[in-house]
């Protein structure tokens, strides 16, 4: 499996200060820890001969964004379309259609959680500082490509592929959450504007039922983990 391509360097702790880190956030000095490796990366071609790789065997970026179900279903989406319009003969413009598909979703993805990265307010730790310091050039050149534009078009004049992952909003939401976009000027009518608050204020109280009505996920979760001890 090949590493994606680019400059970008990451900052990185060693697993004992992870796991460091991790018992004392959650006050647990007792219980075995498992350190998981996780190898990032896709295959430079996914399609090959006869063979064609799916899911994590075709590649995986990291777990923000939990891409593995996403690659087989695009993936099979995507054989089992172009096999339909060849009679079921996996050929070379197949296989190079699969492999530039998977190419461009791979990179989409990367571009997000990068950007997820990049663009937060968050400087407290070395890696943060690290994060920050990084450049769009140092990304893969169609990843770059797409931060680009929309760092520099009005992003709901991009228009995205056909099996792209995210759409406009999506990618809006969190480029202004990070202050990326604060040049964009709204052009909502006043009316539009009360809504779009009235819409925010209703889902807020929803949040705020259900805080009140379920038990909080870390306490439901240590009750669990405490039950399952005795």
């Amino acid at each position: 499996m090949s590493k994606f391509e680019g400059k970008i360097k990451i900052s990185r702790i060693t697993p004992e200060q992870a796991e460091k880190e991790l018992r004392e956030s959650i006050s647990e000095y007792e219980a075995p820890a498992k350190h998981l490796k996780i190898r990032s990366g896709k295959h430079t071609h996914i399609a090959v001969n006869n063979v064609v790789g799916v899911g994590l065997a075709a590649g995986f970026i990291e777990p923000l964004e939990a891409t593995g179900i996403t690659f087989t279903t695009h993936v099979v989406r995507e054989l089992a379309t172009a096999l339909n319009t060849t009679g079921n003969i996996l050929n070379d413009k197949l296989r190079s259609y699969i492999n530039q598909s998977f190419d461009e979703i791979t990179n989409e993805i990367l571009a997000f959680v990068w950007a997820h990265y990049k663009f937060s307010t968050r400087n407290d730790t070395e890696f943060w500082k690290a994060v920050q310091e990084q450049k769009v050039e140092d990304l893969p050149e169609s990843a770059k490509i797409i931060i680009e534009k929309l760092l520099t078009e009005h992003p709901f004049e991009y228009r995205l592929k056909y099996h792209s992952m995210f759409s406009v909003p999506q990618w809006f939401s969190m480029l202004h959450a990070g202050g990326a976009l604060d040049q964009i000027k709204t052009e909502l009518t006043p009316a539009e504007e009360k809504y779009g608050k009235y819409f925010c204020n209703t889902q807020n109280e929803r949040v705020k039922l259900a805080m009140n009505l379920l038990e909080n996920h870390y306490t439901h979760l240590k009750g669990m983990y405490n039950a399952n001890s005795i």
